[in-house]
């Protein structure tokens, strides 16, 4: 049996995909009778939300790393699954490094370092850049045991991007829990996301709380563009949009500008119950992203029967394949089109449903939690 550490940054609440991504994963791998998984929280009350009972949780408080350098608690491996925006494994792993896995989430204030700075997020492109110097430097000759990300686009960003060999990173894609993505249409959900934020179906669904990288000011008005030149040809109302995860002031001031106040719906944060609510009653969902590392909502959205129109992105394209309608992320009139072509045509929609059927078997944490062990042993041998 392989004794593994699991060292996560995340806390009590699931935030995020990759918050997600580590709550599904560690569920997964505790499945599998052939690991002993502790896990080692850089934040208290970690058991409240993520890990199952039967695992052993420990907390890392600063500079008090007793257990895991412990000789007497050998680890075969040591997994931190949660690294994103190109950053390195904590300095006290160093003299790990030769049994360590990494899971980088992706590099995007590098290959899009202009929408954080003119946006003002100099923090996160900083941030960025100082691993990006750590890598050159402290990590660049580490033979770290294996660096995981997860899809093939990520990967070859990685590569350009941090100059890591591209035989050195693998890929292993996410999965989707069909038991919590799943549809679940009927009068009292309805009600309830009435009850709630004033949401009457149909409604266009964007479910990304805003970073420069999602676009979301093209969404916006790719739908006035949307309710100016095809409501004519629709003979009724476009349906209304709804923004579901936290916006800033200056989207909802575009919003104002436009004059689509009545046609535009805020959320702000929604806990995944309500968003598995969401996709359900949806229309369709749109994203307009201008990059990512994978595509964890289109996919939730697929496994809820919600059709999906999306950017001619390489994560989107390489995940999605034929179960979504694609546009070009920078034309709002484009982008407009496949909106209209999606909620005009029952037969197209219903294609695409069926579609998403299909491709949602690919992608489960099941196999997920398989291929990281593979990893494991080989890199535990």
């Amino acid at each position: 049996m392989l004794r593994v550490a699991l060292v996560t940054k995340q806390g009590s609440k699931i935030s995020g995909g990759v918050g997600r991504y580590v709550f599904e994963l560690i569920n997964a791998l505790s499945n599998l009778k052939q690991l002993d998984i502790s896990i080692y929280s850089l934040m208290p009350r970690f058991r409240d939300s993520i890990a199952p009972k039967r695992l052993l949780i420990r907390t890392l408080k600063a500079f008090t790393l007793r257990d895991l350098l412990d000789k007497k608690e050998h680890y075969d491996i040591i997994h931190i699954p949660d690294l994103s925006a190109g950053e390195t494994p904590p300095l006290f792993l160093k003299k790990f490094l030769q049994k360590t896995i990494i899971t980088l989430h992706g590099v995007t204030p590098l290959v899009f370092p202009s929408n954080y700075i003119l946006t003002g997020k100099y923090g996160e492109f900083i941030y960025a850049k100082f691993h990006h110097l750590r890598w050159k430097t402290i990590f660049k000759n580490e033979k770290i045991g294996a660096i995981v990300t997860v899809s093939n686009s990520s990967r070859q960003e990685i590569v350009e991007c941090l100059k890591i060999p591209s035989n050195r990173i693998r890929v292993v894609y996410s999965g989707i829990n069909l038991k919590i993505f799943r549809k679940i249409k009927n009068e009292e959900t309805l009600n309830e996301l009435n009850k709630r934020f004033g949401i009457n179906a149909p409604f266009i669904l964007n479910a990304n709380s805003y970073q420069p990288v999602k676009n979301i000011e093209k969404t916006i008005i790719s739908y006035y563009v949307l309710k100016k030149k095809y409501e004519p040809q629709l003979k009724r109302r476009v349906p209304k949009l709804v923004l579901a995860g936290d916006q800033p002031s200056h989207i909802k001031r575009l919003i104002y500008e436009l004059k689509l106040h009545n046609d535009v719906i805020f959320t702000g944060f929604v806990d995944t119950k309500t968003l598995v609510k969401l996709y359900s009653t949806a229309t369709m969902l749109i994203s307009t992203s201008l990059h990512e590392a994978f595509s964890l909502v289109p996919l939730e959205a697929l496994a809820t029967e919600c059709p999906v129109v999306v950017s001619r992105i390489p994560a989107f394209m390489e995940v999605l394949k034929d179960a979504a309608i694609y546009f070009n992320p920078h034309d709002s009139f484009d982008i407009a089109e496949k909106v209209y072509m999606v909620i005009s045509d029952e037969s197209l929609r219903k294609n695409l449903i069926n579609k998403g059927k299909t491709l949602i078997k690919r992608y489960s944490w099941e196999d997920t939690a398989k291929k990281y062990y593979n990893i494991y042993k080989s890199i535990a041998k």
